[in-house]
């Protein structure tokens, strides 16, 4: 800023007499006007003053201090030639304003008063920073000045303004971490600066270096300030930081005896493309995965320089690498986790040796060993076990026993459940007698029965009655003083509605020949030849694996359903089908079948009495066949699931047609599938598997 030298410095004459020749008496003031650069604020005033350059005014104060009032003559100078003038106060305020342009060459000034006056310096446009020009003031007094009149001539310092805050920054962008420095470029004389880096960050130095952590894209503002008041300098999104690569790598082995190769490979992210490699010792690498010899004992920190798209980081280990001249005895030593417990105890060991051990041998005392560094073992029996770790390295052999180092405890009591009930399946109502077959019981042992069907039973062994049909899961918990324990069985109990119907029971002269009372569905076959439903053949035998036939599985069914042959009525005059004339040996059985909607033809009125029927078909006639004892046809008013039970009879494949019936069989517990999950809709059925089916669906068995 321009300055005034010197500045406050008061000239003062004083006259002792009066004049009538000769000299006047003057004043003389001399100051020094400097070019500065960043004059701003004053360049401001030079233009709204329309003046060429610069203009600054620095105000004259001129004291009488006689006893009258008297006049002063004014003018001011420059060695250089730089434009001067004198400018008078017009509104009297003390401060030169734009609007005062009256210049003065003489003035009047009161006795024991004063007047200002302002001396208006133009500095050339093409003055630069440090030229200087010397001005001198010259206050004249009047040759009729009084005697004892007096008069002080005073420089005053120019007014101070306020700064105008500028900034530059050395560097806009870069990746973490990011240091850049900044240089207060304001102008105005700032006397102190206040820094806001835009994450957060201040500074109350000039020219402060900040290092940017973070990515992001940060606004910089700088307040300056003096005495006459502060300005602000804000430059948004001025600084851009990216994240720059993620830099790491591991190296192995980390310590060894000289001389020693390390493997190093980088896992550095963001896609590097280049690498420098520091190892510490002097060697280098620019390979991304390099081998590097250690060939002297020291310890060495390694550095990893990686480049990407974003940037260059780095990244460094210190004492990463440290290799020996000669190997290292071997210490052995070992921790584990926990040491104390109940069995089964699972127990993590810890290898704690020194000396770079490269083999291990374990003995965890109850017989069991392993090789591996960090192991972990199962103690399933109560006991103190004493472990022992032995280690091999290229310094030696040293072990190390802890005695009595785990300790097992026995597992509490807690009761093992288990049960059996009976029977597990059958009509309704069932009845099941449960009995509790558990282990582990005490005065504290309480029983909770799940039975499936949403009720609950707390006896120890309970009877009970289940009313809706159904497959339920049996759940037992028990609990005594130590904790509880549980036992499912899954679809343990079948109940089924009860279809059970009245036949007229004839009696056998003789029991098929083919069929021993071991065999496996002798009780069906003959409870449905006690009812007159199933026939043997005339050479005494019942051919039980023989595919079974239309005509036969319509005769089967036509029985059952109207309570045995004889109710059985004889068929129509007129035959429903082309190829079942009147005088077919099944003629009535067909036509009976066929009236109650359990079994259909084909096109062309045909029945092809003599064809297999396969299992889908089964599925279809016996559900059609099956009315509960209320009258209810349960086919029509059942829904099937949408999930199927068998994965090749579903709703949408070519067994659409049997899927309802096949369903509605299985959930009355008269079908099951194969283990594999399948039903084998196509499988033809044989004459003694239909005779269980329809022993089943009918309640001639329970």
């Amino acid at each position: 800023m321009l300055a005034l030298t010197p500045a406050g410095t008061s000239v003062s004459n004083t006259a002792t007499g009066s004049y009538s020749g000769g000299s006047v008496p003057s004043n003389t003031v001399t100051f020094t006007v400097s070019a500065v650069a960043g004059l701003d604020v004053l360049a401001a005033v030079s233009a709204a003053a329309g003046a060429p350059g610069t203009v600054v005014y620095y105000p004259i104060a001129i004291r009488n201090l006689g006893n009258n009032s008297d006049s002063v003559s004014l003018g001011a100078s420059s060695v250089q030639g730089w434009p001067c003038a004198v400018y008078g106060d017009d509104n009297g305020d003390g401060v030169h304003q734009l609007t005062e342009t009256t210049i003065v060459t003489a003035a009047t000034v009161p006795a024991g008063g004063q007047i200002t006056c302002f001396v208006a310096v133009t500095i050339p446009a093409a003055a630069v920073a440090a030229d200087a020009e010397t001005v001198t003031v010259t206050s004249g007094l009047s040759s009729s000045m009084s005697v004892g009149a007096s008069f002080t001539t005073t420089p005053m310092a120019p007014p101070v303004l306020p700064p105008a805050a500028a900034f530059g920054a050395s560097v806009t962008g870069g990746t973490v971490p990011l240091t850049v420095s900044f240089t207060d470029q304001s102008t105005g004389s700032p006397a102190s600066w206040s820094w806001s880096f835009g994450d957060g960050g201040t500074s109350s130095q000039q020219n402060p270096t900040y290092q940017y952590q973070n990515p992001g894209t940060y606004t910089v503002s700088l307040t300056a300030s003096n005495a006459a008041g502060s300005n602000t300098k804000t430059q948004p999104a001025l600084i851009t930081v990216n994240p720059g690569p993620f830099v790491s790598f591991y190296g192995a082995p980390l310590s060894g005896v000289a001389p020693l190769t390390v493997s190093f490979v980088d896992q550095s992210g963001n896609s590097p493309t280049a690498w420098l490699w520091d190892f510490g010792d002097g060697g280098t690498s620019t390979l991304q995965n390099p081998t590097h010899a250690y060939a002297s004992a020291g310890t060495y920190s390694v550095r990893l320089t990686a480049t990407t798209a974003m940037g260059t980081a780095s990244k460094t280990f210190a004492g990463y690498v440290q290799v020996t001249a000669t190997a290292p005895l071997v210490a052995a030593d070992f921790t584990a986790s926990p040491v104390t417990g109940t069995a089964p105890l699972t127990v993590a060991f810890s290898d704690k040796s020194s000396g770079n051990p490269t083999s291990w041998s374990w003995s965890f005392g109850d017989g069991a060993t392993s090789a591996e560094q960090f192991p972990s073992h199962v103690y399933t029996s109560a006991g103190s076990c004493s472990v022992m770790l032995t280690v091999i390295g290229a310094g030696g052999t040293d072990s190390i026993t802890r005695a009595g180092y785990i300790v097992v405890s026995a597992p509490a009591p807690v009761p093992v459940p288990n049960f059996s009930g009976a029977p597990t399946a059958g009509r309704l109502p069932l009845s099941v007698a449960f009995t509790d077959q558990t282990t582990g019981l005490d005065s504290t042992s309480t029983w909770d029965w799940d039975f499936g069907d949403g009720t609950h039973g707390s006896d120890e062994s309970p009877v009970h009655i289940y009313d809706r049909q159904g497959t339920f899961s049996v759940t037992l918990t028990v609990t005594n003083r130590f904790g509880s324990a549980s036992k499912r069985q899954f679809n343990y109990i079948q109940s089924r509605r009860n279809n059970k119907r009245s036949y007229n029971l004839i009696s056998l002269t003789q029991v098929p020949n083919d069929i021993p009372e071991s065999y496996w569905a002798f009780n069906e076959i003959m409870s449905l030849e006690h009812a007159g439903i199933a026939f043997g053949y005339p050479d005494g035998l019942f051919h039980p694996n023989q595919v079974i036939k239309r005509d036969q599985v319509a005769v089967f069914l036509a029985r059952a359903v109207a309570g045995g042959d004889a109710a059985v009525p004889d068929g129509p005059p007129t035959p429903s089908f082309s190829d079942v004339p009147a005088d077919y040996w099944a003629y009535r059985y067909i036509e009976y079948a066929k009236s109650k909607d359990i079994v259909t033809g084909y096109s062309r009125a045909l029945y092809r009495p003599s064809q297999p029927v396969n299992r889908a078909q089964m599925a279809v006639f016996l559900a059609r066949s099956i009315v509960d004892p209320t009258g209810d046809l349960g086919l029509e008013s059942y829904t099937p699931p949408s999930q199927p039970t068998f994965r090749d009879v579903t709703p949408t494949n070519k067994y659409a047609w049997a899927y309802k019936h096949v369903q509605y069989l299985v959930s009355e517990g008269m079908v099951a599938g194969y283990p594999d999950g399948l039903y084998r809709p196509a499988s033809d059925v044989s004459r003694d598997q239909m005779t269980v089916y329809i022993a089943r669906a009918f309640g001639l068995v329970d």
